[in-house]
């Protein structure tokens, strides 16, 4: 994860004023600030609200996301031998419905859709990597997007498409102080940002003060250049991308999932194959970088 927060722009300088003030105007200016407050405390309050929605919906892709790399793992006949008997059938499609803790104590219902027309279920040894597996939380509504499924289900496409990019709308950017971007293909959300023509938006919304969070390919995609993630992600899902600049927000390149499952060996492969041309800041999922104009820590 990264969060980037930006002074936004240059504050001009004020002569000093050492001549005191009557009481009339210290009554007057404390009128002022007392009218002027409220509206700051009510952006106070309201950005409470979106941190505590931008959590829940964190936690709620990890714990989705881990669902859908469990099934992924194993095979076919070993999902149907685990989950015996908790699960329903519909148009040739496994249901699976079960009650999963985050990270922060709240439980969420995870809806898993797994297709077995696109697997062969005699064998064993195939894991499952290219099953149709969507999977979504009802508790807030929030979709993981699997976007190298598309070419096994159209109606997912679509649906998932839809509600995927549900959230890239100006006016919505324009009037929030905090922007959540989660994961997904690194490069067909690169695509669809720049179809809707909100990098260069996204990037003056920072450098204007909008703090910016991004999980995984969010997170990528402030890189001058996301090129470097195509051993982590499928190019060829962004049929339309024609060049990788990101949003450029980051002075060096972000690299998530570092030694986490499923990206043990492409993150390995990412940090030694530019090790000497990038200046690559890899993290665990258990860690996130922190950006404040030109500096950052990873906490």
């Amino acid at each position: 994860m990264i969060m980037i927060k930006k002074s936004g722009a240059d504050k001009r300088k004020g002569k000093l004023n050492n001549a005191g003030f009557s009481l009339v105007e210290v009554l007057v200016a404390m009128a002022v600030l007392a009218i002027l407050s409220i509206p700051v405390l009510g952006s106070f309050s309201n950005a409470a609200r979106i941190n505590h929605k931008a959590r829940k919906e964190e936690n709620a892709n990890t714990v989705a996301s881990d669902i859908v790399e469990q099934f992924k793992s194993v095979s076919m006949s070993r999902i149907l031998e685990d989950y015996a008997g908790k699960y329903t059938e519909s148009s040739g499609k496994y249901i699976f419905r079960e009650t999963k803790e985050g990270t922060n104590g709240e439980e969420y219902t995870v809806v898993t859709e797994l297709d077995p027309g696109i697997y062969n279920s005699g064998d064993d040894s195939d894991k499952n990597y290219n099953n149709n597996i969507n999977s979504y939380v009802n508790s807030v509504k929030n979709i993981v997007l699997r976007e190298d499924l598309y070419s096994h289900d159209i109606d997912a496409e679509n649906y998932f498409k839809e509600r995927y990019t549900a959230g890239f709308d100006k006016n919505k950017i324009e009037k929030t102080n905090y922007l959540y971007i989660g994961g997904g293909n690194t490069f067909y959300l690169l695509q669809e940002l720049k179809r809707k023509n909100l990098i260069d938006f996204i990037k003056n919304r920072v450098n204007s003060g909008m703090v910016y969070i991004g999980e995984s390919a969010g997170a990528i995609i402030t890189s001058k250049d996301i090129e470097y993630s195509d051993l982590m992600d499928d190019v060829t899902v962004a049929k339309d991308l024609k060049e990788y600049s990101g949003l450029n927000l980051i002075d060096f390149y972000m690299l998530p999932h570092l030694n986490e499952f499923p990206f043990e060996e492409s993150s390995k492969q990412i940090v030694e194959k530019y090790k000497d041309k990038l200046n690559i800041i890899a993290i665990n999922n258990s860690q996130a970088i922190i950006v404040k104009d030109d500096k950052f820590e990873i906490k």
